[in-house]
C-alpha cells in the first residue's frame, strides 16, 4: 500500500499487479489523459533557473503524482456517480496538470522524466470506501512528497511552482478526508502524515 513517510518510500518498488485488472487500470489511465488533454489547454510555466540538483528533487514528486494518475483511474469506477465521483474526476484532471508541469521542470533542469509504471499494488478496493481510502493514502503520500521537495528546491519559481502544486493537493486530501467522514483537516497545516 501507498506509505506516506518514510524516506524509502520512493526507492522500494511496488510489487507488480499482475492480473487483468491492472492491465485495464493502466489502459484507463491512459483513456483518461488522452480524455482530459482534448477537453482543456494545459499552460505550463517551467522555471528558467532550474539546476540539476532541482530534477532528483522534484523526481519523488513527480513518481507520487504518476502513482495517483494510476489511483484516480483506478477508484472513479468504483465511485459510480455523486459528489465523490465528480471530486475524483475533477482532480484527475488537475493530477494529470501536475504529472505535466513536473515532466517538463525536470526535464527543463536536465533530468529525465519517469513515466507511468506498467502496474502498482494497491491492493484490491471493492468499493467506494475503499476507493476514497486509496485516494486519501496516494493524497497524503503526494503531500508529504512535495513538503520534502519544497525547502530543497532552488528558492524563487521553481518553489512556488511547487508549493502550488502542493496546495493543490492538499485541498484534494482536505475533500477526500470530508468524503470519507473524518475531519477535512487534522492540523492546521497539512503534512500527510495523520
Amino acid at each position: 500500500m501507498v506509505g506516506p513517510s518514510g524516506a524509502d518510500r520512493d526507492s522500494a518498488p511496488d510489487a507488480p499487479v499482475t492480473t487483468r485488472r491492472g492491465v485495464l487500470l493502466a489502459g484507463a489511465v491512459l483513456l483518461a489523459g488522452c480524455t482530459a488533454s482534448t477537453k482543456r489547454t494545459v499552460t505550463v510555466s517551467v522555471p528558467a533557473t532550474l539546476t540539476r540538483a532541482d530534477a532528483q528533487v522534484l523526481a519523488p514528486a513527480l513518481a507520487a503524482e504518476n502513482k495517483g494518475l494510476v489511483a484516480y483511474a483506478a477508484a472513479i469506477p468504483l465511485l459510480k456517480k455523486g459528489p465523490a465521483a465528480d471530486l475524483a474526476s475533477h482532480a484527475l484532471g488537475q493530477e494529470l496538470d501536475h504529472a505535466q508541469a513536473l515532466s517538463a521542470m525536470i526535464q527543463q533542469a536536465g533530468g529525465h522524466a519517469s513515466n507511468i509504471r506498467p502496474s502498482y499494488d494497491f491492493g484490491r478496493p471493492r468499493d467506494s470506501a475503499d476507493a476514497l481510502r486509496l485516494l486519501h493514502d496516494v493524497e497524503r503520500w503526494q503531500v508529504s512528497a512535495y513538503l520534502d521537495a519544497i525547502p530543497r528546491l532552488s528558492p524563487g519559481p521553481a518553489r512556488a511552482t511547487v508549493a502550488a502544486i502542493f496546495a493543490n493537493d492538499a485541498q484534494h486530501l482536505a475533500l477526500i478526508r470530508q468524503a470519507l467522514g473524518l475531519e477535512p483537516l487534522t492540523q492546521p497545516f497539512p503534512t500527510g502524515s495523520e
